[in-house]
């Protein structure tokens, strides 16, 4: 997986890093940025900042990707989608930062999707399993998705269910924002995919 994740992450940015001139890369740098929970609600996510920092440190003291070291800077937003944007904008705008990497929620990620898509600077790695990360790239080509679809998590509880509880009642409770709408059993391609064969 970690070496994956360091081959993606080559393939998307040394392209441009060797094309010189992008924001947040030099001969020896690439620059990187990111929000993360470190406090709030969904502090118990700060982690994955934490974990992503620790990995480019590991990667750096390895050579790095293609001699560059990745400078990774994260900022906590207290898993609120307007201090997400705020603090996206400084890493773009203050920061220089060549990509924004997973950011940490759906409301938090489509809060500075549309941002990001216009000033051309990768959304790498969402942290969000909302279909819109796949199935709307021609609408954010500079968006891309991590985590599989809440769709697809679905499918694959409800084949479970399907064939090993045969009994099994469900109810499906989610929460009222664009995390919670990817649940909603009333959704066709929800419904239909979860119960097909």
């Amino acid at each position: 997986m970690k070496r994956a994740l360091v081959i993606v992450l080559a393939a998307v940015l040394v392209p441009t890093a060797m094309a010189g001139g992008a924001p947040g890369v030099t001969a020896s740098t690439i620059t990187i940025g990111g929000t993360v929970p470190i406090t709030g609600p969904a502090a118990l996510f700060g982690s994955v900042g934490r974990g992503a920092d620790a990995y480019f440190k590991y990667v750096n003291a390895h050579g790095g990707v293609n001699g560059r070291k990745i400078k990774y800077l994260y900022r906590d937003d207290a898993y609120d989608p307007s201090k997400t944007v705020q603090l996206t904008r400084e890493l773009v705008e203050n920061d220089k930062v060549f990509a924004i990497f997973s950011t940490i929620g759906t409301d938090n990620t489509v809060a500075t999707t549309d941002y990001l898509n216009a000033a051309k600077v990768p959304q790498l790695f969402v942290a969000s399993g909302a279909t819109t990360f796949g199935r709307d790239y021609k609408q954010y080509p500079w968006s891309i998705g991590f985590l599989p679809s809440y769709i697809a998590e679905g499918v694959i509880y409800g084949k479970y269910i399907r064939a090993n509880l045969k009994q099994a009642k469900l109810a499906v409770l989610y929460q009222d924002d664009d995390y919670g709408k990817e649940l909603e059993p009333t959704k066709p391609d929800t419904t239909q995919e979860a119960t097909a064969g």
